[in-house]
């Protein structure tokens, strides 16, 4: 019956072409149904899916925009593995667009610009095979010129005396973060995905070709400036139906620790604080993927182990009550690769009477701290060895022309006579400062008594300095490297305790007193290896874990995770995003506080409640049974002074002297990779033209057919038995009258 009626309407002369489509459409979703179902999988039938954590995105400074922007509507082009110049000259002279997959050890500026100088590059796609030996920095040679203590000096300035981040002439490409990228640039880790993507790109090497497409659109573009007024115009306008925030300035989170007794200190006298102070960021072209093995962690290790050494109760108490009413402010910088974004923001805060030093309520005022309370400023920057050696060399850098450092210097020279391993130099006088923290305050007081250590006299030994390669892979994959490695920095960590020890209270610390192993091989493993460390896992949290303790190192149950990335990200962001920073403060937390001895975090949380001058924290500790620590750390927000930290707006007067930086990043929706295979171009030609071919007869067929209906179709509709004559049993005598010609009358 249904067939019946659909073959009524086809025969209908008000039957239309577009009731034609519709009916045929019905027809084959009622012949197919079950296939229904399955659409939601045609899409895993035609792609494959590469799941992508490292990418390049933008970030902006006052004047440009650099990184890797993507088409509105995604990038997408044949994948070309690129092993020799044949390769590179086929993707310059094609008539396609491309993907190149390169390996990380041809990732370098001039593959890069060949790529860009092509308009045929789609995007980028980078396979991980290890860290090229010569080395690789997307630094510039000359780190945070513009905004360094030397940026107006004639002799100094732009690295003119020293070139620190000097490149090699294998590598001679620094600076591949700086510049704009206007196609997408994909890092892959995972094995599994690259052997995936080389084994199909070998298959389809004759068409159909294997191809891919890209998606990773950043909002942002232009410059901080324009960037930024986006933002707010889009914020605040009474007509923008959904606001949209194209870009967000990057900032950090300050850590300190210090040894005030702010329950009963009045004032901070003038010229009585030693800093030791390091930084806490790095960055690499890619998202979630900056190790800083070396740029960082090897300070960062150095430091957590002095205070760990300086802050056990028979020491901390000596420090608190020094006759010469000294005292000891651990700073940890953020944003520092930016151009000194957290220490540029402390020395403002210093400047204008602003520091946020713990206070009981907010209405009392907080000690004031400026930069007439320095005393003495002792930098780590890059202090790592390099290779497995007896005995590391150490650099103490300071301002050129300055004699108000001697003092220091001779403290160290002295206390590291007892110190076989480690071989102190002093640099000339008329050498500059490398990149470092101290510059943001010597801008504002040139006689601060100071030292910057390092591992190099010159250009930085390490040839991966703010790159996705310093990853301390070489010292962690080698047990004596490692063994080494730990050696150096605890007798790094114990000569300058031993050194603060004497500026603070003018004694010799005892010599038994040395930086604990036990915590600079975790912090080795937690930042330089495995995430998922006990340190991390156990030691800091809140809550307990674990259901079985194990102290097996190769515990199976463990799996093993990557370090989390230094990179600073951007300002008051997800706490997810600085985890690190969170790990961080707990570790200082930890390890310079002291156990209250309450039996449950309620009890902790009540007596932080009560006092707001110091931090306390439910950790598990060593024992996984709960300790209630309370320390004197505390974390300030850091922003560019450049930037309001209430509406993010940015103060042009800042910008138009040049005095401080303006680094945003670009926000991003979703970022794809995925795989499917492309027909040859004149195969697509060829099914587009035989369709349009074959909808042009069957069209014509269609019309043709419905115009000249009656003269090949009988009539199908169906009528009531009308017959005037009675049924005859005669099977050949005519019983049917013709519908046409009855006449009914009344």
């Amino acid at each position: 019956m249904m067939m019946k009626s659909i073959k009524s309407l086809l025969f209908s002369k008000s039957f239309g072409y577009i009731d034609l489509l519709f009916t045929l459409l019905i027809i084959i979703i009622l012949i197919d149904q079950p296939n229904v179902c399955w659409s939601r999988m045609v899409d895993k039938k035609i792609y494959h899916q590469i799941p992508v954590q490292n990418f390049c995105f933008l970030r902006f400074n006052a004047t440009n925009q650099i990184g890797c922007s993507d088409s509105k509507f995604g990038n997408e082009g044949l994948i070309k593995i690129i092993n020799n110049d044949n390769d590179l000259n086929e993707i310059k002279n094609g008539h396609m667009a491309y993907v190149p997959v390169i390996t990380s050890k041809q990732f370098n500026y001039t593959t890069l610009m060949a790529f860009k100088k092509s308009d045929n590059v789609a995007g980028v796609i980078v396979c991980d095979n290890g860290r090229p030996e010569w080395g690789f920095s997307s630094d510039h040679s000359c780190p945070n010129q513009l905004f360094d203590l030397y940026t107006n000096d004639n002799e100094y300035g732009f690295c003119r005396k020293i070139q620190w981040n000097k490149p090699n002439k294998q590598h001679y490409d620094n600076g591949l973060l700086f510049e704009h990228w206007p196609f997408p640039i994909f890092f892959i880790r995972n094995q599994n995905d690259i052997d995936w993507l080389l084994n199909k790109t070998d298959e389809h090497q004759n068409w159909p070709k294997l191809a891919a497409e890209f998606t990773a659109q950043m909002h942002g573009a232009v410059d901080s400036i324009t960037c930024t007024r986006r933002s707010i115009l889009s914020q605040n306008s009474w007509f923008s139906l959904m606001p949209t925030t194209y870009c967000e300035p990057l900032g950090g989170i300050n850590i300190y620790t210090h040894t005030f007794d702010l329950n009963n200190l009045k004032t901070i006298p003038d010229n009585s604080v030693i800093v030791l102070s390091t930084r806490l960021d790095t960055f690499s072209m890619f998202d979630q993927l900056a190790p800083g093995a070396d740029s960082v962690m090897s300070s960062l290790i150095t430091t957590l182990a002095i205070a760990q050494l300086l802050y056990r109760p028979e020491i901390q108490t000596k420090l608190i009550n020094t006759i010469n009413q000294r005292s000891l402010l651990i700073a940890l910088f953020d944003g520092e690769a930016f151009d000194y974004i957290g220490s540029s923001s402390a020395a403002f805060q210093m400047k204008n009477q602003i520091f946020p030093l713990p206070r009981n309520n907010s209405v009392e005022k907080s000690l004031q701290f400026n930069i007439d309370k320095i005393y003495q400023w002792i930098e780590f920057e890059q202090i790592g060895p390099h290779e497995i050696s007896d005995k590391l060399d150490l650099y103490l850098h300071k301002n050129p022309g300055t004699t108000d450092s001697q003092q220091l210097i001779n403290i160290i020279q002295m206390e590291s006579k007892n110190f076989n391993d480690l071989q102190i130099n002093e640099t000339p006088n008329d050498m500059p400062l490398p990149p470092s923290s101290i510059q943001s305050f010597l801008k504002m007081r040139k006689n601060i008594e100071h030292v910057v250590v390092t591992n190099h006299r010159n250009e930085f030994i390490n040839k991966y300095y703010n790159s996705f390669f310093d990853d301390g892979s070489d010292i962690m994959n080698s047990k004596d490297f490692k063994q080494s490695y730990l050696q150096r920095i605890k007798s790094i960590a114990t000569l300058y305790s031993r050194v603060i020890y004497r500026s603070l209270t003018n004694e010799q610390l005892d010599l038994k007193e040395e930086a604990s192993d036990e915590l600079i091989s975790m912090l080795m493993e937690c930042f330089l290896y495995n995430s998922n460390c006990k340190l991390f896992s156990n030691i800091l949290q809140s809550v307990n874990k674990t259901i079985e303790s194990n102290d097996d190192d190769d515990d199976e149950n463990n799996q093993i995770e990557p370090p989390y990335p230094s990179y600073v990200s951007v300002y008051q962001a997800d706490p997810r995003t600085k985890i690190l920073r969170q790990y961080i403060k707990r570790i200082l937390n930890y390890y310079s506080g002291q156990n209250m001895n309450v039996s449950s975090s309620d009890e902790c949380i009540s007596m932080a409640r009560s006092d707001h001058l110091h931090t306390y924290i439910w950790q598990m500790g060593e024992k996984n049974k709960g300790d209630c620590m309370r320390s004197n750390v505390f974390t300030v927000d850091c922003l560019s002074p450049a930037f309001d930290s209430q509406t993010l707006d940015i103060r042009k007067s800042y910008v138009d002297q040049n005095e401080y930086a303006i680094w945003t990043e670009s926000k991003w929706d979703s970022v794809n990779l995925r795989i499917f295979v492309q027909p040859n171009p004149w195969q697509k030609y060829f099914i587009f033209i035989f369709g349009l071919f074959i909808s042009i007869i069957f069209s014509t067929l269609f019309f043709f057919f419905k115009h000249n209906f009656d003269d090949y179709f009988e009539s199908t509709i169906d009528t009531p038995n009308c017959n005037l004559t009675p049924e005859s049993t005669d099977n050949n005598s005519e019983n049917v009258v013709d519908n046409q010609n009855i006449i009914v009358q009344t």
